[in-house]
């Protein structure tokens, strides 16, 4: 099986049922099944089986046709406390990021027999207000419970922020995380610190291959024995898209192990995008999975060129340095059009500050997760020191950096497609003489991504809803500068501008378009098949 062609097999179909209706991807679909089955006669049957696995998945996992006002539908929702987002409806993955409003629950996961009452966008989100005809918590899984337990245990005593803190890195648990600190990892480029990552898995990997082989038991039984801890543990933190590849990879490199052959990062980094995408297969349009895969692509395919040049450094110290400050430049300039894309910001020098801040978070992790592990026979408190001094180590390091100019730079008036194109063809060039044509793709098909945006909020105070007629939703005065943004968001036409206050004529005549809709402050106006309000000079829109 080539593991190659069937994992760009899949995201090629995710980005295409991300951007197009069913009866395009269908379509487009088919022609690629066609032309791969004619390109490999000898494995025709194997793709095709691929092929029809991944559209059934497709059909009968991901909602498509959307819901109405009125209607009545069973959901699976999550709230964090401070808003609910549901997660399937009528068991199927919703395409857009859907919240709701009107219902009172407390933080965990719900089923939930709802009616419609009304349909909002914003921000590139839709809201449902319902009315809950029925209720039911879904209980936590006996090993997260277990997990919650252990950590309140082991936490007592000690500050708040060191126990918010340790439950993102360690529970997968965010919403207690300070905004500023967030906001300070941000900035200086090692948010990935802070959220269960492929690091945090392969830490924890090697910590328990170490305290394993300490135990007088034997080889078959010490990997078995890794591969169920790990398990367990993935299943309380939950199947993020960055738990779910990093997991599958451990387990193809625990596996390795067990069978006593060599492990193959490339394959395993194949496999595991393909089970994603078999997982959710809109998974490839989601922002935490192309950062997740891409950061890892830029390890395995792109990394080891620079290794090269790197082991001729005799200097230890030196070579560790260049190793980790050229290892932190790889993974930024891959993720670097996505960050653009996306979060409308460049990371510049935020490479240096991981030289010091991934050692210091490897640190914690260790600890933090060894503390956890002996805190199952009452020796976590000995540790517990140790990680309240690494972590606040890590956070005043953090606090430092953050005050450095240049970490990162706000992105404005250059062109996602140029920078695409620059970007990945200088990868590509960099990296051809050691990798695989077909390992080459997923950089290419990243450009798919380029695309117009629909229903996707742009700045601070206007919004723009593709269709027809497309629409741009304005707060505020259009600058020039925010026909810039617009222009460099791929927005390729607008026919409605829906204002709530008078705009600049100059700025009108160069976007252009067709008519100018005014609302007055409580007044409210259809086009298409949404309707715009003005409350207390907010532009709400409403789905008919």
């Amino acid at each position: 099986m080539d593991i190659y062609v069937v994992g760009i097999y899949f995201l090629v179909m995710s980005l295409l049922m991300g951007q197009a209706g069913p009866l395009l991807f269908f379509s487009v679909a088919l022609i690629i099944l066609t032309m791969i089955i004619i390109w490999r006669r000898e494995k025709r049957l194997l793709y095709l089986v691929f092929g029809a696995v991944f559209l059934l998945r497709a059909l009968t996992g991901v909602e498509f046709h959307g819901y109405r006002v009125g209607e009545r539908v069973g959901m699976v929702v999550e709230s964090s406390g401070r808003r609910t987002q549901v997660r399937t409806i009528e068991g199927r993955l919703p395409r857009e990021r859907i919240y709701i409003s009107g219902v009172e629950v407390g933080r965990g996961k719900y089923r939930l027999e709802a009616e419609i009452m009304d349909i909002e966008e914003s921000r590139g989100a839709i809201n449902y207000r319902v009315e809950a005809l029925d209720r039911r918590r879904i209980d936590e899984s006996i090993v997260r419970g277990y997990l919650e337990r252990r950590i309140d245990n082991l936490l007592e005593g000690y500050s708040r922020d060191l126990k918010d803190f340790y439950r993102g890195v360690i529970a997968g648990d965010k919403d207690g995380l300070d905004r500023e600190l967030r906001e300070k990892f941000s900035y200086t480029g090692t948010s990935h610190l802070i959220v269960i990552s492929g690091l945090h898995i392969g830490v924890i990997i090697a910590l328990i291959l170490y305290l394993a082989g300490k135990i007088p038991i034997g080889h078959d039984e010490r990997y078995i024995g890794i591969i169920v801890v790990l398990s367990l543990y993935v299943l309380a933190v939950g199947p993020t898209p960055s738990v779910v590849r990093a997991y599958i990879m451990g387990v193809c490199y625990l596996g390795s192990g067990l069978l006593y052959e060599e492990s193959d990062g490339r394959k395993s980094f194949f496999t595991a995008m393909t089970i994603n995408l078999l997982l959710d297969p809109l998974g490839a349009g989601r922002i935490s999975f192309q950062l997740s895969y891409m950061a890892v692509f830029s390890i395995l395919f792109i990394y080891p060129v620079a290794e090269r040049y790197l082991r001729k450094i005799e200097n230890l110290p030196l070579r560790w340095f260049a190793s980790m400050a050229s290892l932190s430049l790889v993974i930024q300039v891959a993720l670097t059009p996505i960050f653009a894309m996306n979060f409308r910001s460049i990371p510049l020098l935020s490479f240096l500050v991981n030289v010091v801040a991934i050692p210091l978070g490897t640190l914690f992790v260790q600890a933090a997760f060894l503390a956890l592990l002996t805190s199952n026979i009452g020796l976590g408190f000995l540790i517990m020191p140790t990680v309240n001094l690494i972590y606040y180590i890590l956070v005043t390091f953090i606090g430092l950096a953050s005050n450095l100019p240049l970490l990162s730079v706000e992105y404005r008036g250059v062109s996602s497609s140029l920078c695409l194109i620059f970007i990945y063809l200088t990868m590509i060039l960099f990296s051809f003489r050691r990798t695989r044509v077909w390992s080459l793709l997923p950089m290419v098909l990243i450009v798919l991504m380029n695309r117009e945006r629909g229903d996707d909020y742009l700045g601070r105070k206007y919004a723009y809803y593709s269709g027809y007629p497309r629409v741009v939703a304005v707060e505020k005065k259009l600058t020039m500068g925010d026909l810039e943004e617009m222009w460099d968001s791929r927005i390729k036409g607008v026919e409605v501008v829906v204002a709530g206050r008078e705009q600049d004529e100059r700025v009108i005549g160069r976007l252009d378009p067709g008519e100018i809709l005014l609302l007055e402050r409580g007044k409210s106006v259809r086009v298409g098949d949404r309707r715009f309000e003005n409350i207390e000079g907010k532009i709400v829109v409403r789905r008919w």
